[in-house]
């Protein structure tokens, strides 16, 4: 399947954006922003942030920008939330150099274009020392999603939609993009190897073992050199 191009996953999430908080599965937003959220301090830019779902979890949201390239998701954060929404292209962020003390892309990389591009722009925005948090679909369990998508087509609610992709990016290709743009990398950790809030406990017993392999999910932490 030849992969959508930027704009075409922005018309896809426009269409999405007015129920878009109620099909998430809450677990799965939960550990990625438990991981994530770690990490942030000062002044924070949510990346891709569609409605909000990660930064939503910080106790102060006086801090936090939150931007996204489709019209229809910033417009519902901005109804959701008391903050800077500020709609583009992940590619071409537009705020000023060195503005920001975290930036977070949750589940974003693997849908842009050019994801180097971001990586660029997402080092310009930073501070030195600045944080770049990361998480992304692991690549290497793309059964999660074909089992994701049999489910879906069975109707059961709180499986996402189908935002027509299907190709993820590798562990090995984050770090080595970071590496190559500034970043030093703090951790990296694939998590939740069993997608259900009702195995917590054994998922946090199995991330801490050569199980994590088969985590849904990947997430890293870099540091603006």
């Amino acid at each position: 399947m030849t992969k959508l191009t930027n704009d075409e996953f922005r018309k896809r999430f426009d269409g999405i954006a007015s129920v878009y908080s109620e099909i998430l599965n809450p677990y799965m937003i939960y550990r990625r922003s438990s991981e994530l959220l770690l990490s942030a301090k000062g002044k924070i830019l949510e990346v891709g942030a569609g409605t909000g779902n990660i930064t939503s979890f910080l106790k102060d949201f006086s801090n936090v920008t939150l931007s996204d390239i489709s019209e229809k998701m910033c417009e519902t954060a901005r109804k959701k939330h008391n903050c800077s929404v500020v709609c583009c292209d992940a590619e071409k962020l537009k705020f000023p150099d060195d503005t920001f003390d975290t930036v977070i892309a949750s589940e974003v990389i693997y849908y842009l274009d050019h994801p180097d591009l971001f990586i660029k722009e997402a080092l310009r925005v930073l501070k030195k020392g600045g944080m770049l948090l990361i998480s992304s679909a692991n690549d290497d369990m793309r059964i999660y999603d074909i089992i994701r998508n049999m489910v879906r087509a069975l109707g059961i609610k709180r499986m996402y939609f189908d935002d027509g992709n299907r190709r993820f990016i590798k562990l090995e290709n984050i770090l080595k993009l970071l590496a190559e743009n500034g970043f030093t990398v703090k951790k990296a950790k694939k998590i939740v190897p069993i997608p259900s809030k009702l195995f917590h406990k054994v998922n946090l017993v199995l991330e801490d073992t050569f199980l994590n392999y088969f985590g849904t999910f990947i997430i890293v932490i870099a540091e603006k050199i």
